[in-house]
């Protein structure tokens, strides 16, 4: 039997000490919490270092 587990990429750019971009990710377990964070990120004061590039539903089996 073959269970599906689905989660949620967001990825964003978050600027560092020097000025470059770095590529980050976390995994959210629900579609709210992905757009809870990127929500977040817009319309907080780290928006000026952050910004959300994209958010990604990824499903996979289980065996």
């Amino acid at each position: 039997m073959n269970n599906e587990f689905t989660y949620y990429k967001v990825e964003w750019l978050e600027k560092d000490i020097t000025g470059f971009y770095n590529v980050k990710n976390k995994k959210y377990y629900t579609k709210r919490e992905a757009f809870d964070f990127k929500y977040f990120v817009e319309k907080s004061d780290i928006a000026s270092n952050c910004l959300v590039k994209k958010i990604t539903e990824i499903t996979e089996v289980i065996a």
